[in-house]
């Protein structure tokens, strides 16, 4: 696995928390955000989902031009 932590620390955030941290690393489309997150932590894709749903409605990040950014 070529991540920047292990698989047992994703495990212990939030998908949300995975969702800003890695936002905080580096640039990202939504499609390859959603999708990395749950080949590396396991979590189901409805759960992820939920999660940008969230911070999006919440203003925490956005979409523009398909790439995802923190506010």
């Amino acid at each position: 696995m070529d991540s920047q932590h292990t698989p047992t620390e994703a495990n212990t955030r939030t998908p949300g928390e995975e969702i800003l941290t890695r936002l905080s690393r580096g640039t990202w489309t939504k499609q390859f955000l959603i999708e990395a997150i749950i080949d590396e932590t396991g979590y189901s894709c409805e759960t992820v989902l939920a999660s940008f749903d969230e911070l999006e409605n919440t203003g925490r990040i956005y979409v523009f031009n398909g790439v995802v950014k923190r506010t």
